[in-house]
């Protein structure tokens, strides 16, 4: 087997738990630390935000280093922060603690563990395959999706939501840190290998982009129009995805859906993923990017617009179902995107560069809608407003320009 696979499985399982806690996970601790530390919804979500607002900074910095050093040095830092990290916020005893250590902790794993240092290494290891390959890497966050939030109500329903901290930090020590420094090399060419596992140089050099081997200087980056496009139509999309993903659980305890039942809205989201990302994955490799990528966004509508009505449980399921294949196609057409318009070279320094852009549209919608909840009782009117950004998002893609064979 190509030892590219190797490489794409060590990325999947540090997105299983990155991921699978972070964005589908974490909404089932939401009520229950709340409630311990008498704190409103809003306050809770203080350590996303400053989490997001310190990767403004680092992701730059990070993003550029992830072109030069050793994956295996980068995401093993970032497993090591994730862990003790975990296990940190399992022993807090004020909201005050508990936003901090989860801001210093989760803006560095975020960048290490995720997939500007994941997705970076994929692409320099696959050229034709490419798309298929971040597609498999991306399966981690939806089986995580599937596996973490069991586990973590498992462990919430056995001894509170410490214990559950602590069994997912012990996991990422574990498991996630042994395999990374293991298995994760940085290019093929390390290995004496080429790109997808071509015969010859010739080969390799039919299935790889000329503009996998020019570098952009950070001025020739920030000065491409494409830059900006995709990183605030990201944005946005990431935006609304990830609050509307933090405070699922919440929305539907509200509505009377208990816990083990809002676990298993979240893992819907998760198994329908892993199909998004196989359909997607696949198509990123044939099909028009752009359309890819505003596809994802109208499933991701549909399902906001079905949530806004406060439907019945099986609506919920159906409206999850959606949610799921969105989720499932944003990694990989993302990633396939920055590959082809920016070249592997300049891989890690153009999704770094671009994630700041997309934290300042982040950073607002953990709070939004925690205060449009608080106000209103409801999150319906929020979930109006974020189809009203995903609009927005998709007609600043459609203005994207590709080059000529991705079009």
């Amino acid at each position: 087997m190509f030892y590219g696979w190797y490489i794409v499985s060590a990325v999947l399982l540090g997105q299983l738990f990155l991921t699978g806690f972070m964005t589908y996970a974490f909404g089932l601790l939401v009520v229950p630390i709340q409630a311990d530390f008498g704190a409103t919804r809003a306050e809770l979500m203080y350590g996303f935000s400053l989490s997001t607002l310190l990767g403004l900074f680092l992701a730059p910095v990070i993003g550029s280093m992830v072109d030069k050093r050793s994956p295996r040095l980068l995401m093993s830092i970032g497993a090591l922060l994730f862990g003790c990290g975990l296990l940190a916020l399992s022993l807090t005893e004020t909201i005050l603690q508990f936003a901090i250590i989860f801001a210093l902790t989760f803006s560095f794993a975020n960048l290490l563990l995720g997939p500007v240092t994941g997705s970076a290494a994929v692409s320099r290891w696959f050229a034709l395959y490419r798309g298929r390959a971040l597609g498999v890497a991306a399966f981690g966050t939806s089986i995580g999706g599937l596996v973490i939030p069991l586990l973590v109500s498992y462990w919430l329903e056995l001894s509170g939501w410490r214990l559950a901290l602590q069994g997912v930090g012990l996991c990422v020590l574990v498991i996630v840190l042994p395999y990374v420094l293991m298995v994760m090399r940085g290019r093929p060419e390390e290995l004496g290998l080429l790109a997808d596992g071509a015969d010859s140089q010739a080969e390799n050099t039919v299935v790889s982009s000329q503009a996998a081997t020019k570098e952009l200087n950070i001025a020739e980056l920030l000065r491409m129009r494409s830059f900006w496009l995709l990183g605030v139509a990201m944005g946005l999309l990431f935006a609304v995805y990830s609050a509307l993903m933090s405070n699922l659980p919440a929305y539907a305890t509200g509505l009377g859906i208990d816990t083990r039942e809002a676990g298993w809205m979240l893992s819907m989201v998760a198994a329908m993923g892993l199909l998004g990302k196989m359909i997607f994955g696949m198509a990123a490799d044939k099909v028009n990017l752009r359309w890819a990528l505003m596809f994802a966004m109208a499933l991701l509508m549909t399902g906001l617009l079905v949530l806004a009505t406060e439907p019945s449980y099986t609506m919920m399921l159906v409206a999850t179902m959606f949610l799921g294949l969105a989720a499932g196609g944003m990694l990989p057409v993302w990633g396939a995107m920055i590959a082809v318009i920016f070249g592997t070279a300049s891989y890690g320094k153009a999704m770094g560069f671009m994630t700041p852009v997309i934290t300042l549209c982040v950073m607002p919608s953990y709070q939004l809608a925690g205060y449009i909840y608080d106000q209103t009782g409801s999150y319906s009117l929020c979930f109006y407003l974020f189809s009203c950004l995903l609009l927005v998002a998709a007609s600043l893609i459609m203005g994207m320009k590709l080059p000529r064979q991705h079009r």
